[in-house]
């Protein structure tokens, strides 16, 4: 027998109930989050003419558009892991970092605004037990667990794609140029931080199960946004994401030809 789960009208019962209905901490933690990435991404945009001369307008915009790409960000890359967690029957809560965030602050004030760092957080899952019925590992799995929780690293790298293809449809010297790269630069923060193993953060759920799928999604990742950072043909989305699921494979395949004793 299946689970319960995957049955339609419990999928959508569960997902009206517990996929898309925040809690007032995940909302509140949520806000947090928003503003202090916000903050960190735009610190170093309270000038204008390349940062030589101040201005107060222009940096108080900057900031309030950084914390909505932020929130932006914040729910674009729970949408995914959200509907697999229902779908296997969890219910989804998303957790903020606040050390991550700290230690984002201190970082931006010790570099004064040159290295952009945080920790986005992370989505917990319970298992809601009338829906695992049927389920041969009736609690949580961490294998199920992680192919959500992938999908937030994955779905910021596709929008990362998305803002550097659409760009490319305007001048450099433009101001919709200007916040689609600001866009595209914290979609892929968005999607470098998330793999970071730390406590209270994605990466580490990628990491402690299976530290050969935590490799695929760095090389994939680290890979595919480098690669957005060139002129075409190197910097389009489609070479770009290719080129990163090569290197992901090459790196998790070395890995286990390594863990195997196959290196040498």
């Amino acid at each position: 027998m299946g689970s319960l789960a995957a049955n339609k009208k419990n999928f959508f019962y569960n997902l009206e109930h517990f996929g898309i209905k925040l809690s007032q901490k995940e909302i509140r933690e949520m806000i947090i989050t928003g503003l202090v990435i916000g903050f960190v991404t735009s610190f170093n945009n309270w000038g204008v003419d390349g940062g030589s001369e101040f201005s107060a307008l222009w940096g108080i915009g900057f900031f309030v558009f950084s914390t909505l790409s932020a929130f932006f960000l914040l729910i674009a890359t729970q949408i995914g892991p959200r509907l697999v967690a229902i779908y296997y029957g969890y219910d989804p809560e998303y957790s903020y970092s606040i050390i991550g965030l700290a230690i984002g602050v201190i970082v931006m004030f010790a570099s004064r605004g040159d290295f952009s760092f945080f920790l986005p957080g992370l989505i917990t899952v319970k298992h809601l037990a009338a829906s695992r019925l049927g389920e041969f590992r009736y609690y949580t799995s961490d294998w199920e667990w992680v192919k959500a929780i992938f999908l937030a690293p994955f779905s910021s790298l596709l929008l990362a794609c998305f803002f550097s293809f659409s760009r490319g449809f305007f001048a450099p010297d433009t101001l919709v140029f200007l916040l689609l790269d600001q866009l595209m630069w914290i979609s892929i923060y968005f999607s470098w931080f998330y793999l970071i193993p730390l406590v209270g953060n994605v990466g580490i759920i990628l990491f402690y199960p299976n530290i050969h799928f935590w490799l695929f999604c760095v090389g994939l990742v680290v890979t595919c946004s480098l690669l957005l950072l060139l002129p075409p043909p190197f910097g389009s989305p489609l070479i770009a994401l290719g080129t990163g699921l090569i290197m992901g494979i090459v790196l998790m395949v070395f890995k286990f030809a390594s863990d195997m004793g196959y290196s040498g």
